[in-house]
């Protein structure tokens, strides 16, 4: 049968953030070396982020909300949920909802999130990160700046917490990059943690 068992390596607060370093061991991956032996792998507990499914993704409606004469503002309306969770490394989630509004004149989308009940961060598309919608409209928001690609349904978030930390999330990895209000940052990747 199979066997699993983790042991925590390291628990240490960086930059403020509680992060475990988790070494674990797999049977089913026993022909396997990740690096620290067959079967063995590492692994780090932080955020996690996650979406009900890509947020472009049907339902959308679009509905003149304001502007002038010659240009109109857009709203977006949906007939289901577009959302993401982010769960800190105590545990605590967060909720936000997808509302993006974008203008008559170019197709272009002003992706934003509110914040639901309890929740006391701010969270925005991170870095680089477009969305567009097609003319004639196809009920669906796109990636891109005019909307030319696949499905919205973005991988990496901005969070900023009430302290005015920065924290740059993905949802398969977690934690990215964390930038308090002075400036310093504190990276993972792959290759270990760096403070800077």
């Amino acid at each position: 049968g199979r066997y699993q068992v983790t042991y925590e390596d390291m628990d240490v607060a960086l930059g403020g953030t509680p992060m475990r370093v988790l070494r674990t061991y797999d049977s089913l991956e026993r022909l396997h070396d990740a690096g620290l032996g067959f079967g063995w792998s590492l692994g780090i507990s932080n955020f996690r982020v996650s979406t009900t499914g890509p947020l472009g993704q049907s339902g959308w409606s679009i509905q003149g909300c304001g502007g002038s004469a010659f240009i109109v503002k857009y709203c977006f309306a949906t007939t289901r949920k577009h959302a993401v969770s982010v769960t800190w490394p105590d545990g605590r989630t967060e909720t936000f909802d997808y509302t993006p509004s974008g203008w008559s004149i170019w197709p272009s989308v002003e992706s934003a999130y509110v914040a639901g009940p309890r929740t006391t961060s701010k969270l925005e598309p991170a870095p680089g990160d477009e969305a567009g919608y097609t003319k004639p409209f196809d009920g669906n928001i796109h990636s891109g700046w005019v909307g030319e690609g696949p499905i919205y349904d973005p991988q990496q978030f901005l969070l900023t917490a009430r302290d005015g930390t920065k924290y740059l999330l993905d949802k398969k990895l977690g934690l990215i990059q964390q930038t308090d209000r002075a400036g310093n940052t504190v990276t993972v990747s792959s290759s270990g943690v760096v403070s800077s």
